[in-house]
């Protein structure tokens, strides 16, 4: 006979639409299993896989990063703001300027915003194949950048 402490804690739902800002910016993903702790309903989410999807997304989006996007981005791929800055041809309080505009573009200019992105892509790219380097099929171009071409993902949880 199961207790009603052990009946709570095998409660499941789907949530319709779970918002959160763990990342550093608003994410609300449709359909996931959720699980009853202590009277909340908790998310029963892989929080790496859900931020590695989220920078697929982001890089692939088309749309200028804010200032939170990149920062998380940056901080997914392990980088300092130093290196950031030399990848794309900046200084660190640049990057630093950039960061702190939250949910503004991260860059004004066009061509700052495609570099940021190939830069970016390239890095990320570069992780999950291990040392070896993307080929250019795999970066978009930058007449995709410009049209913002907006991809059809959905978010799935793991």
């Amino acid at each position: 006979m199961k207790t009603k402490k052990t009946k709570k804690l095998n409660e499941r739902k789907t949530l319709r639409h779970w918002k959160t800002k763990i990342f550093g910016f608003p994410v609300v993903i449709d359909e996931v299993e959720a699980f009853r702790f202590e009277d909340e309903w908790v998310p029963d989410v892989d929080y790496t896989a859900l931020g590695d999807e989220l920078v697929d997304q982001l890089l692939d989006s088309h749309r200028s990063l804010t200032g939170s996007q990149m920062r998380f981005v940056r901080k997914h791929l392990h980088l300092k703001q130093e290196d950031l800055a030399s990848l794309i041809g900046k200084e660190q309080p640049h990057i630093a300027r950039s960061e702190a505009r939250k949910n503004d573009p991260a860059f004004e200019s066009y061509a700052d915003q495609f570099t940021l992105i190939l830069q970016l892509k390239s890095k990320w790219i570069s992780m999950k194949k291990g040392k070896t380097k993307p080929s250019w099929e795999d970066i978009f171009s930058a007449e995709e950048f410009e049209n913002e071409v907006e991809p059809e993902v959905q978010l799935k949880t793991a």
